[in-house]
């Protein structure tokens, strides 16, 4: 939305290209801990009690691409390489991301969960963990404040989100 205010011109291309930069950067770092959620579900050890590290071991010894010389390259270190499973997994992931932003309401895909995620991460995560980890600490006009502050991130995640949807027709 801010980029279309600049109007055409080189300002408005080298912000573009910023943009994609950015994006090209933090991409990895983003996917990183979604990435790490879904290997480690779909990794889990079988019935036989095996820890997780233990199972992804075993994925990388049958991938075949241990490294002979120091025998510590895997999934958990820095290594290069990874097991057939994990690759197909994280190509999944990548693909699927790719389709997401081919559609055409990615704009409202992104509106709504950015008012949905940052509103709760702001307003809502950090006064309810305050509460539950302090709350028999605190006076009770501090307890108010912070419910206060839960209900104003409520409402601007749902305003939000109503913003989005009203203004993507």
């Amino acid at each position: 939305i801010v980029t279309n205010n600049l109007g055409p011109g080189p300002v408005l291309t080298a912000v573009r290209c910023l943009l994609c930069i950015d994006l090209l950067f933090t991409y990895p770092l983003v996917l990183a801990a979604g990435r790490e959620i879904v290997e480690n579900s779909f990794l889990r050890a079988a019935e036989d009690g095996a820890g997780q590290m233990e199972a992804i071991d075993k994925q990388w010894e049958l991938s075949g691409l241990e490294d002979q010389a120091s025998g510590d390259l895997g999934p958990s270190s820095d290594g290069l390489f990874v097991g057939p499973t994990q690759l197909g997994i994280r190509s999944a992931l990548v693909g699927l991301t790719f389709m997401i932003g081919q559609t055409k309401g990615f704009g409202l895909i992104t509106n709504i969960a950015g008012g949905l995620a940052q509103g709760s991460l702001a307003f809502i995560i950090p006064p309810a963990l305050q509460l539950k980890l302090r709350g028999d600490q605190m006076s009770a006009p501090s307890k108010a404040l912070l419910v206060c502050l839960m209900c104003f991130g409520g409402a601007s995640a749902v305003l939000t989100t109503y913003e989005a949807l009203v203004n993507s027709q």
